[in-house]
């Protein structure tokens, strides 16, 4: 009885021990089982469980997490599996024992399906061993493993391509082009199958495919197939799904060239003349998502005799379904790229939009407001024969149509949906191309608080953050400064072309009118917007073109003198820092953040933006090299003024001795500053001579001029050249440079050597500028009381070019400061 019972135990524990190593306490399970051991030692389930944990216990952790979610369903080892793989161990992992992984993870069919898809997909994506086991399986056996994987989920058929795409996973290219194309075709018969519940998996694949090697791959492809493809267009189907599509659609147009094109017409052609529900629906879809793309032969069949005038009457019937409407409109949206195609729909199809508009209580009214405002939007000249000469409507009866729309478009904005928010947004940024549109959203205040508030963080897709900003940028944008021999210019062009004179400026695009909007904008917390909405969009981050936008909104905000500060204090230097800083956006775009970056720095106190200024001297600096500015059409002339406030700001920041942001200009661009002191535009040239001047106030501005070597002389024979230009600022800042340098013997010395040196700063005594001559009076006195050997010449110089006389005058006639430093100077000079 006692031996029973004993077994009875053991067996017991020996079951306990099991389920303590599944449930990943060790210590316990040995515990347990060296108890079972003295029991029944010979117990068949005690040697078992024992077996087991000693297998266990030499296992690779991997492996072990695997084998316990595919054989015990262990869920938090399926989890615990993925997060050792994210972790960066599977880089070390031996090739045996990620195929022993990866065979656990496919044999796991009643584990969890998601964690089994995800365990399956971070095993192909993280180890190359379970991408050459994959190609090796695909090889054996293609159709049966891509069917396996398939099923599994989104992440392992994305893992197929993943190994038919990978050079490495394969014995040789020919190998891997032969299985390549056989997934391919696996792809293309999955999506062939009935039914849209796996289309988003198979056009995954296909367009990845598409998109390395369509040159290859589109002669796998027949009509159906691509009619397959087409159909999944379709406006109706989920996002995602209809990306794919359209991805695959793209590259296999480019690809395939003439037959695509001939494939795309038939589809699109049979489909309308059927004017079936269904048949309407597709061809109208495809027609929209493919505009875009192939917009001259997709307009080519919109503009096809007879097929507008007759598409109203289509849709007009009351029997249609809204369906139809809803694609016809989508088309139609998608149509108003094409200038033709704008103009067609204004002629045959503006009466019945109006009429949806108005009518409709669903999506389609926005839907025709929003194409209302693309074919209508856009701006009528000053002096055009429409134009109103009433000052205070502003182009009203020009643009009656546009006028009728933006209230459509104003109460979206108050809709409940965010389909009718982004939809009022987007047709407010065509609308607002009209100047009386642009005047009246800024003065609506109701109207900028829903768009400053709408949408909330994250919740904003990079479609509808380009529609705000381009709404944005319409209302803030100045027209382009030309100068008089540009105006000539462009009126001979046009004399030559024989075209109507150039339209005058509308009076609400001038520039009193577009500061007041900025204004308007500005108090309305338009940038704390623009921060917010670079900082949260997350999940959906700004596309390169949204923040080169945002560059140029806040350089238009930021030309009145008047708003830089608050720019500043609404967060525009780290937002322009952030877009500057970007990888992809374009040298433009950069360029903008830089210049409006400038224009904000310039009257600020740099003491304020202690924790930005070194951040902001490399934006500043790429403004100076002027070669990167040189706009690529030659007879566009350069725009100085981005340089010129670069230069202005830069004196700002190192103005400061406090910052290192003296030290930082003169390391990376001071022989850069040089080339400016030379350049014949007076505005620069004085410009950079304040930049010079505030630089030798610091250590090691100071050393360039100061220290005695060739470089300092030359950069001393051009400040003295430049104490005697034209422009007071500009003498004034050379002055001020010279004084600062000539403290130090090396100075002196150079300007005695340099012929006419001396003379230069006995005339800057005798400047009609008070600023001028105290500058001068320093740095005469400098040179008289330098010490040593080089004080004994200067002081020979000085009696010989009659500077006593000079110095007796300005004692008499100078303002204080000016006649301390020459008494100072005279005794020096007597004694």
């Amino acid at each position: 009885m006692a031996a029973a019972g004993s077994e009875v135990r053991a067996t017991a524990l020996a079951k306990q021990a099991i389920e303590l190593v599944q449930k990943g306490r060790s210590e316990e399970a040995s515990r347990a089982l060296r108890e079972a051991l003295s029991l029944a030692p010979e117990n068949g389930q005690v040697k078992e469980a024992f077996a087991r944990l000693q297998s266990d216990e030499n296992l690779q952790p991997l492996l072990k997490l695997c084998r316990e979610f595919a054989q015990d369903k262990n869920t938090i080892s399926g989890k615990e599996a993925l997060w050792y793989l994210s972790s960066g161990n599977a880089l070390a992992l031996p090739a045996k024992v990620v195929e022993q992984c990866f065979q656990f993870a496919l044999d796991a069919e009643a584990s969890d399906h998601e964690i089994r898809d995800d365990l399956v997909a971070s095993l192909i994506q993280r180890c190359i061993g379970a991408r050459v086991y994959v190609a090796a399986k695909l090889q054996r056996t293609a159709s049966i493993t891509f069917e396996e994987l398939f099923s599994i989920g989104d992440g392992a058929a994305n893992g197929i391509t993943v190994v038919s795409l990978d050079v490495a996973a394969w014995p040789n290219e020919d190998i891997r082009r032969s299985l390549e194309k056989d997934v391919f075709l696996l792809f293309l018969a999955k999506l062939l199958e009935s039914g849209h519940d796996n289309d988003g998996r198979a056009l995954k694949g296909i367009s990845r495919h598409l998109a390395v090697d369509a040159e290859r791959l589109h002669e796998q492809m027949d009509e159906e197939s691509f009619d397959a493809i087409l159909v999944c267009l379709d406006y109706r189907l989920a996002q995602e799904i209809r990306g794919q599509a359209t991805l695959a659609t793209a590259k296999y147009l480019e690809a395939s060239k003439a037959v695509g094109e001939d494939y795309l017409k038939r589809f699109i052609t049979s489909r309308t003349a059927k004017h079936a529900t269904e048949d309407l629906v597709l061809a109208f879809s495809a027609a929209a998502a493919v505009f875009p793309i192939a917009t001259p032969l997709v307009a080519s069949l919109f503009l096809v005799e007879g097929f507008l005038p007759s598409l109203v009457p289509l849709l007009d019937k009351k029997s249609r379904p809204i369906k139809v409407e809803k694609a016809a409109l989508d088309m139609l949206s998608a149509a108003c790229i094409d200038g033709g195609c704008r103009e067609a729909i204004a002629k045959y199809c503006s009466d019945w939009m109006h009429h949806v508009m108005e009518d409709e209580e669903d999506e389609r009214h926005g839907q025709a407001a929003l194409i209302l405002a693309k074919i209508q939007s856009q701006p009528t000249p000053s002096n055009s024969k429409e134009s109103s000469t009433n000052g205070t409507s502003h182009g009203r009866t020009s643009s009656k149509s546009i006028a009728d729309v933006v209230p459509a478009l104003k109460r979206m904005l108050s809709g409940s949906t965010d389909v009718d928010k982004r939809t009022g947004i987007e047709g407010l940024a065509y609308a607002s191309m009209q100047p009386f549109v642009k005047d009246e959203v800024v003065r609506d205040a109701t109207l900028l608080d829903k768009l400053l508030q709408f949408p909330k963080k994250d919740s904003i897709g990079p479609t509808t953050a380009f529609g705000f900003l381009t709404l944005i940028d319409n209302l803030t944008r100045h027209l382009p400064t030309l100068s008089e021999e540009q105006k000539k210019m462009s009126e001979l062009r046009a004399y030559a072309a024989a075209s109507k004179p150039i339209a005058k400026p509308h009076p609400l695009d001038e520039d009193d009118n577009v500061t007041s909007r900025c204004k308007r904008l500005l108090d309305a917390g338009v940038v704390s917007y623009l921060v917010t909405l670079k900082s949260s969009a997350v999940t959906n981050p700004l596309s390169p073109a949204s923040l080169a936008l945002t560059a140029k909104i806040l350089l238009s905000l930021s030309k009145s003198p008047s708003s830089r500060g608050s720019l500043a204090q609404q967060g525009a230097i780290p937002l322009l820092l952030q877009i500057h800083a970007a990888p992809n956006v374009d040298p433009i775009g950069k360029n903008m953040a830089a210049h409006a970056l400038a224009r904000i720095i310039i009257p600020i106190d740099p003491s304020l933006i202690r924790s930005y200024t070194s951040s902001c001297i490399t934006p500043l600096l790429t403004l100076l090299d002027l070669e990167a500015l040189t706009p690529a059409d030659s007879s566009t002339p350069r725009d100085l003024l981005p340089t010129f406030e670069a230069l202005l700001a830069l004196t700002n920041l190192v103005s400061d001795p406090s910052l290192p942001t003296g030290p930082a200009v003169v390391k990376a661009a001071f022989p850069t500053i040089e080339d400016l002191l030379l350049h014949s535009n007076p505005l620069l040239q004085r410009a950079s001579t304040e930049l010079m001047c505030n630089l030798a106030a610091g250590p090691a501005g100071l050393q360039k001029l100061a220290d005695g070597s060739p470089g300092a002389g030359k950069r001393l024979h051009i400040l003295l050249a430049l104490a005697d230009a034209e422009d007071v600022a500009t003498r004034r800042a050379a002055g001020g440079a010279l004084a600062g340098a000539t403290e130090f013997e090396g100075a002196v010395k150079q300007t005695l050597a340099r012929e006419g040196g001396v003379e230069r700063i006995m005339i800057m005594c005798k400047d009609e500028d008070a600023g001028c001559r105290h500058r001068g009076a320093v740095s005469l006195r400098n040179l008289i009381c330098c010490e040593g050997s080089t004080g004994v010449d200067a002081r020979k110089v000085m009696k010989r070019n009659g500077t006593m006389d000079l110095l007796k005058v300005m004692v008499k006639t100078g303002q204080p400061p000016v006649v301390e430093l020459a008494v100072e100077a005279l005794k020096v000079l007597t004694a």
